[in-house]
């Protein structure tokens, strides 16, 4: 008995693996209607063509300017990184199961959306 409850022990103390499955989606964010006047200087970068790769358990989002980002996994199929663009922090998450990616900035409120193809 002690055996088996230290093997249930080790095994849900272990880190949970996730693996994304492999692919390469382009995309452009679109710009939430609600979003303030404020975040239009924001805009250009997002209205550019941005990649998210996954590969294994790596997920990688590129994109103009430099943008070269690893994600961290959140849970199971979704990752996310914050970056920082004029000032304005950005938190970016990507579902691969809905094949939604979203960004929100924490200072304005500004938020963008896209679907992976």
């Amino acid at each position: 008995m002690r055996r088996t409850t230290l093997f249930l022990a080790a095994a849900l103390a272990a880190p949970l693996a996730v693996h994304a499955a492999d692919s390469t989606s382009t995309f452009r964010f679109a710009a939430d209607p609600a979003n303030m006047t404020a975040c239009i200087a924001l805009a250009p970068q997002f209205e550019r063509e941005h990649t998210l790769t996954a590969a294994g358990d790596t997920v990688r989002i590129t994109g103009p300017g430099g943008l070269s980002e690893q994600m961290k996994p959140m849970k199971t199929n979704v990752y996310q990184t914050v970056l920082e663009l004029s000032g304005e922090r950005l938190d970016y998450v990507a579902d691969l199961d809905a094949k939604t990616i979203s960004v929100r900035g924490n200072n304005l409120g500004c938020k963008w959306s896209a679907k992976l193809s």
